[in-house]
């Protein structure tokens, strides 16, 4: 008994580490968004990363602001649903005005995977020690 109730112990822990996390990073994407300007960016270079099982496009793009100040900065999509970003074609990026080097891809995926990977972790945590609980 001692064993599943350190399990359990570790498992509404670890949910509320991914659930805050989750939380954070919904947040900090919201801030973001909320003031965020939208821009079509030119590629000027794509490589295609993988570390481990995470794959994703750090693009480098060319974008004007909406005083006409020309941004050139590396964003990273999660879109590797596309054969390629060739040089020369655009996209649609999210920057903060104030700091128009921050920008984001304007891509669903990108923006929220972290969050609602997070969210499920957080869920599952939980459900798992709902049932260890009720079964005890």
């Amino acid at each position: 008994m001692k064993q599943n109730d350190d399990s359990l112990k570790l498992l509404v822990i670890g949910g509320l580490l991914f659930l805050g996390f989750a939380l954070w990073c919904s947040i900090d994407n919201y801030l973001f968004l909320k003031t965020a300007v939208s821009a079509s960016g030119q590629i000027i270079d794509s490589e295609f990363v993988t570390f481990g099982r995470s794959q994703h496009w750090n693009l480098k793009v060319k974008f004007k602001t909406t005083s006409g100040d020309e941004i050139t900065t590396t964003v990273k999509t999660a879109d590797f649903f596309y054969k390629s970003h060739e040089q020369g074609s655009f996209v649609s990026v999210f920057y903060d005005p104030i700091h128009p080097m921050n920008a984001r891809s304007n891509s669903f995926i990108y923006l929220w995977e972290s969050s609602i990977s997070l969210f499920i972790l957080s869920a599952s945590c939980f459900s798992i020690a709902f049932v260890m609980f009720k079964l005890k």
